[in-house]
């Protein structure tokens, strides 16, 4: 969670979910992110980063422009 969004990833459906604050069954996300395998998941309030749980790539999201552009930009190599 950062100061606005609510993230939770789901490994077997290979998606996160993104939350405008506090999840709740009465409001769906508000994003759903297709991510394969995610593991863990960090955000500062600008770049969601989400480091999938095989491979060597960080995969980073900006925040301001979720919902309308869900490229992430992929960090990759070796270290």
């Amino acid at each position: 969670m950062d100061a606005r969004y609510f993230y939770l990833a789901d490994r077997q459906a290979n998606r996160i979910y993104v939350w405008d604050g506090n999840p709740s069954n009465a409001v769906p996300p508000k994003v759903i992110l297709e991510v394969q395998n995610p593991g863990r998941i960090s955000s500062d309030g600008s770049f969601l980063a989400v480091a999938p749980f095989e491979g060597q790539d960080i995969l980073l999201f900006r925040v301001e422009t979720l919902g309308s552009v869900n490229q992430p930009i992929v960090l990759s190599g070796r270290g």
